[in-house]
């Protein structure tokens, strides 16, 4: 996946551009990054990065290691498929009023199974 279509990835799971450019550098990343260095490979101005890696922090995509007094950001364990499931627990809201309509339900089977599939894959969310 190229760098414009792992950004393009992110901003389709609701993420703004400059989180989802971050998020991008952390995941093609060897090994966890420092602050400096995030604000250096995105040349976004440090207090943007700040606000970008709280938020990604808060949703627990991102995490952070302690070396000493080096401070470097990783992503959590899991990150990408739980941020999948979160995406596809909202499109599955997004399908109630659909699936609640039995006459488009019953004449489409490609989507009674889709939708059963979905169900399956969101079942263990929090």
């Amino acid at each position: 996946m190229s760098d414009i279509e792992l950004t393009r990835f992110f901003l389709r799971l609701g993420f703004t551009l400059s989180a989802a450019v971050i998020l991008k550098i952390i995941l093609s990343s060897k090994v966890p990054l420092t602050f400096r260095e995030i604000v250096e490979k995105t040349g976004y101005a440090k207090g943007h990065v700040s606000y970008a890696l709280k938020q990604l922090e808060a949703r627990k995509i991102i995490e952070r290691i302690y070396e000493g007094r080096k401070v470097k950001f990783k992503l959590t364990e899991n990150a990408i498929s739980l941020l999948l499931i979160e995406h596809l627990s909202e499109m599955k809201k997004s399908l109630e009023p659909i699936v609640s309509n039995t006459d488009i339900i019953g004449k489409d089977r490609n989507l009674t199974m889709l939708i059963q599939q979905l169900n399956e894959i969101t079942l263990g969310e929090k």
